[in-house]
């Protein structure tokens, strides 16, 4: 009996202390300091005012935050193209962004706001990026290539991120923003990009006018080196090779890149790694062509994203 009395105060010890250690245990988890939660949650529509020289604009952002997103996310943002469809693209990527658990930011580059060629693919660098001379450049605050860096900023906040990169997509005439982005804003904190089936390129050629190379303009005098060795993907399909598709510029310069978009984006990537070899500079770019992929931007994007998360 005095045995069996010592073993129930035993046991009754025991498991005092065991109240007391999980006692003990949610009073440090109470003092913990919650994690701050996205401000976004899910599909929605954010108008961008906080870059003071372009607030005017009103650019608009379609986002989509996957449930089990979390601090660290990759925040990936998508450049669409000339039909200026931000919303479209958005909707296009959501099922990849659900799957591999990233968070999409799609800006709205709309007419109204960015026109034209001028305004968007060529980044409002100039007045008329088609007749570029130094009297009609404009200053760099208004460039529109110059929103991408503070919306990084704003992106963070309102997910509460904390990524010191980001990575892009752009696709058609958002490939031709994306790529010259890259050659423009050489600090950008983009860690990857795809840059898929542009119309047309400025190349990386010093001996070529801007905008389909380098000369007579602030490129040339950019330091290739650090451009050579991003992390940039040249995507193209072999089905985009429509000579007369209806948005392609037909000109003697960009003809001189090749007839469709599947010639010019080789011409591209394939003068990028000449270049880069007289000039003996490392070169890191890919050049990514997809088998039976045409001009379509939803099975684009989904190639892209396959190739930024592998």
């Amino acid at each position: 009996m005095k045995s069996y009395l010592n073993n129930l105060l035993n046991i009754g010890s025991g498991c005092k202390l065991l109240l007391l250690a999980m006692a003990l245990l949610l009073a440090c988890k109470k003092e913990q300091p919650s994690v701050p939660s996205s401000e976004w949650q899910g599909s929605g529509l954010e108008v961008f005012v906080d870059y003071e020289p372009l607030a005017a604009k009103n650019l608009r952002l379609f986002y989509f935050v996957p449930a089990n997103a979390n601090a660290t996310s990759p925040i990936v943002f998508i450049f669409h193209g000339a039909e200026r469809n931000a919303l479209e693209y958005r909707n296009a990527i959501i099922n990849k962004a659900t799957a591999m658990n990233f968070i999409v930011v799609v800006p709205e580059f709309s007419e109204a706001s960015f026109s034209d060629v001028n305004g968007y693919q060529l980044g409002n660098v100039y007045i008329d990026g088609d007749q570029p001379s130094a009297a009609t450049l404009n200053a760099e605050a208004i460039w529109s290539f110059s929103l991408v860096e503070p919306l990084f900023a704003f992106v963070k906040n309102k997910t509460k991120n904390t990524n010191a990169t980001y990575l892009a997509i752009g696709h058609s005439g958002g490939a031709q923003f994306l790529h010259r982005f890259l050659m423009f804003k050489p600090a950008a904190k983009c860690e990857r990009a795809i840059v898929s089936a542009a119309g047309w390129y400025t190349a990386t050629d010093k001996n070529i006018d801007f905008p389909y190379g380098l000369r007579s303009s602030p490129l040339e005098s950019l330091d290739l080196a650090p451009l050579y060795t991003k992390n940039i993907t040249v995507q193209v399909g072999t089905s985009d090779n429509n000579p007369n598709s209806s948005s392609l510029r037909r000109n003697a310069q960009a003809d001189a890149q090749g007839l469709h978009r599947l010639a010019r984006a080789q011409y591209f990537y394939n003068k990028a790694a000449q270049n880069a070899s007289i000039l003996s500079l490392p070169f890191t770019w890919q050049l990514a062509i997809i088998p039976g992929l045409s001009h379509d931007y939803v099975a684009a994007l989904g190639h892209a994203a396959d190739l930024l998360f592998p």
